[in-house]
């Protein structure tokens, strides 16, 4: 790494990155094969590319440095973490105690006066050194284990844990008890160690049998970038007791130009009303449908829903600002009525007995296009609906 941190302050290897930005990497490293600090720089193009969309201040900051590709996938995006840091705000001591390359801990940080870094592999913390000197960030940091600093932490308003979601052999962990460290060992500690608590999860979590587990949760937080489900984030407050507490879940879904959120109180039990297809047809985004909270969002906008298990609702109203996709019908047809065959549509299945693959293969359809194609279950019978997404 200081070999790397090096070469980046001179104004040549920067130049060199810029550069070759967009060029293929691979041709890169061969051409530069016995070239040993090319190769080098030619890495931090490599882990550029991949990670434009998702880091994109690194693309454009070429004094940062980005660590080995195993180490980026479990990392926020910089657009979530500036989104989830402007979620909390009264807190002047934080700490990240699994910072990893410190993308959260850089935009939770940069809204306290005491910030503390906590990384146990050392690769990774020298790395975040260098990119927070860059970047002008002052703070205090450890090269060590949660466990191992936590004994020793004042108390903070807000701590922040990203616990691995890797095991020894290098594959995924979705249960929360395998996390590493263990937010269930290192419980009661943190209790006494902070007012709240922020913990970061795989999307694949099932949450709700945590809820007991972490009887301080006040808030679950749902969050997707443009309807692809990110994270789960528990955030608990240990100065209230769990009694007192009113649990809210909050789903967000980050789009190009604005978030949908909705918030609903946990746990809440709706009756759902049923109804035919009418003029306009709703599916919740990701993170609603991740929290289960679906005929929640359905009485909140008077919507009917389709089916027990189609989760698809419909009203004659158009509901401009509902929190998912909303289509405006333009026919409903019989499964797999001649009428279809050879167009061209998005096909959507929920509740059908045929995936939206197979439709597209039976119908012989093109795909894309300005039209929908949704094959969906009622009450009552099957049906295909022609469609036209209005959001």
């Amino acid at each position: 790494m200081l070999k790397l941190a090096q070469l980046i302050n001179k104004k040549e290897n920067t130049s060199f990155i810029q550069q070759n930005l967009s060029k293929d990497s691979s041709s890169l490293l061969f051409k530069y094969a016995k070239d040993d600090e090319k190769k080098l720089l030619i890495e931090q193009i490599a882990a550029r590319q991949r990670t434009r969309k998702k880091l994109p201040d690194f693309y454009t900051n070429l004094e940062l440095i980005l660590p080995p590709s195993e180490n980026l996938e479990q990392c926020t995006s910089t657009e979530l973490a500036t989104f989830k840091s402007s979620l909390i705000n009264d807190y002047q001591s934080f700490t990240d105690l699994t910072s990893g390359l410190g993308i959260d801990f850089f935009h939770f940080a940069s809204k306290a006066k005491e910030r503390t870094y906590v990384e146990p592999n050392a690769h990774l913390f020298s790395i975040a050194q260098h990119n927070f000197k860059q970047l002008n960030l002052n703070h205090q940091s450890f090269n060590a284990k949660a466990e191992e600093v936590l004994e020793q932490l004042s108390f903070q308003d807000l701590i922040y844990m990203d616990p691995s979601r890797r095991d020894g052999v290098n594959a995924k962990i979705v249960r929360l008890e395998d996390y590493l460290p263990s937010i269930f060992d290192l419980y009661s500690t943190l209790a006494k160690k902070c007012r709240r608590l922020i913990i970061k999860c795989s999307p694949l979590l099932e949450w709700r049998s945590y809820l007991t587990k972490l009887p301080h949760c006040e808030e679950l937080w749902i969050l997707s970038q443009r309807n692809d489900c990110k994270e789960i984030c528990f955030v608990l407050n240990f100065s209230v007791e769990p009694s007192d507490i009113d649990l809210k879940i909050k789903t967000y879904n980050l789009q190009d130009s604005d978030v949908q959120i909705f918030i609903n109180k946990y746990p809440t039990t709706v009756e759902s009303k049923f109804g035919p297809i009418a003029s306009f047809l709703y599916m919740p985004n990701s993170s609603i449908m991740k929290a289960g909270i679906m005929d929640s969002l359905a009485a909140e906008f008077d919507l009917k829903k389709l089916a027990t298990n189609t989760n698809i609702y419909s009203s004659d109203i158009l509901k401009p600002s509902f929190p998912g996709r909303i289509w405006s019908v333009n026919q409903i047809h019989k499964p797999y009525s001649k009428e279809l065959k050879g167009r061209q549509f998005n096909v959507v299945s929920r509740n059908f007995f045929d995936k939206a693959s197979i439709i597209e293969k039976k119908l012989k359809l093109k795909s894309g296009g300005s039209n929908y194609l949704i094959a969906l279950s009622t009450n009552d019978s099957s049906y295909f609906v022609e469609a036209t997404i209005t959001n």
